[in-house]
């Protein structure tokens, strides 16, 4: 299983440069090793699972597991479980439970890994890159759910068409011209049915078409300010339009260093934050 390997400062941090210089290789022995815990699934997923919670909520929980008072597994917590933050006077962190019960976990037991809202840095809950985008996000859900209903029209014609001269009597006219109209158009197997209709009658345009509503290009606006928003090149989504081989290759040195690393780093130095007063200070993560 994928772990957090902690190794010795002095066996890492100055390593001797003529030794290097001259071809030895520098061995590095691990020295104590944390495996991140979750049951059955792997840990490549769970740390996934803990750049996802950074990336989307702004923060991430894991709970140190213990065997006696030796640390020996992170457990990872989706931060909307988190409802109770520890303070001075209550060193504790609540979360809820999937019964409902509420759990208290001591405040030395939790790794908090947050990107800190500068309005709150100190105490305030993280902040996620998907709380920026919630605009871009929801107009591009209301958009997908306005093709879906035109999609299935809902008997819902392009315009509205009245019968003209004076009604017929109990308005039968009038009930067979909409009964034909719902049978000829009502769902997604007759839509775009050509209507021809005999007599006289008005039509007026009702609505606008998905082109005047420009709505592929806005639909393509929100899609790259989510890319833009998260750091990633269009590439990485499979979107090459202007895209070409250099573009492709670079894209990925691209996503690594200014969208990937960043939150490792992030990761990184929070947990060494919690764990090296676990093991030490002549230790490092």
């Amino acid at each position: 299983m994928a772990g957090l390997v902690v190794q010795r400062r002095r066996e890492l941090g100055l390593v001797d440069q003529d030794r290097l210089a001259a071809g030895h290789a520098v061995d590095i022995k691990t020295q104590y090793r944390v495996r991140l815990s979750g049951g059955d699934v792997s840990g490549p997923e769970l740390w996934e699972w803990v750049r996802n919670w950074l990336g989307l909520l702004g923060e991430a929980v894991l709970v140190k597991e213990r065997s006696g008072r030796r640390v020996i597994g992170l457990l990872p917590i989706c931060p909307t479980r988190m409802t109770e933050i520890a303070t001075a006077k209550s060193p504790f962190y609540g979360f809820s439970t999937t019964s409902g019960t509420m759990r208290r976990v001591p405040k030395a037991d939790v790794i908090w890994i947050r990107r800190r809202d500068l309005l709150d840095p100190l105490t305030g809950r993280g902040i996620g890159t998907a709380r920026a985008l919630t605009d871009e996000i929801e107009i591009d859900e209301a958009m997908a759910g306005m093709a879906k209903a035109r999609f299935f029209n809902n008997a819902t014609p392009d315009m509205i068409l009245g019968l003209l001269g004076p009604p017929s009597p109990g308005g039968e006219a009038l009930k067979r011209f909409k009964q034909e109209m719902e049978d000829r158009h009502r769902g997604v197997e007759r839509a775009g049915q050509t209507q021809v209709l005999s007599g006289d009658f008005k039509a007026q345009q009702f609505g606008h078409t998905m082109v005047e509503s420009q709505y592929v290009q806005t639909r393509q606006f929100n899609r790259d300010m989510h890319m833009q928003g998260f750091g990633s090149p269009p590439e990485i989504f499979g979107v090459l339009q202007n895209a070409n081989k250099s573009t492709i290759t670079a894209s990925r040195e691209h996503f690594w260093v200014y969208s990937t690393m960043p939150s490792l780093n992030r990761i990184r130095g929070a947990l060494q934050l919690a764990l090296l007063d676990e093991m030490g200070d002549d230790e490092i993560l």
